[in-house]
């Protein structure tokens, strides 16, 4: 296989790696028109990692991701001074997801079949 990995760290351009992992997400939530209060439902997350080489890590890596996102668009707030300094930084600043944020049902699946021959064992 060919080397496609060319990256300037000095000029910070190039290709740093040759493979992406993809995945898709559908979430349903449940919305009160009147109030904004919602409830995550019911999640459904598809990624392709290549050959998982141990999956109960990457499914807890995936589900902490998606929680993370679920916390970034939902209840963090980026705050600044007058002077333009972040004044929420780090967690004990913000708010960040609970256990009652957590999807009432939460699926990962890993898609099969989709390795990667210029990975360590086809992984991603």
């Amino acid at each position: 296989l060919p080397n496609v990995i060319d990256f300037d760290f000095a000029k910070g351009e190039g290709r740093p790696f040759d493979y992406f992992a993809y995945g898709a997400a559908v979430t349903e939530v449940e919305i009160d028109c009147l109030t904004g209060d919602y409830m995550v439902l019911h999640t459904d997350i598809v990624m392709d990692i290549g050959e998982s080489l141990n999956p109960a890590i990457d499914i807890g890596q995936i589900e902490g991701g998606f929680m993370q996102g679920l916390g970034l668009f939902t209840l963090e707030e980026l705050c600044f001074s007058p002077e333009g300094t972040l004044l929420t930084q780090g967690t004990g600043t913000y708010k960040i997801p609970g256990f009652q944020d957590i999807p009432r049902e939460l699926n990962v699946s890993l898609l099969r079949g989709m390795s990667n021959p210029r990975a360590v064992y086809s992984s991603k």
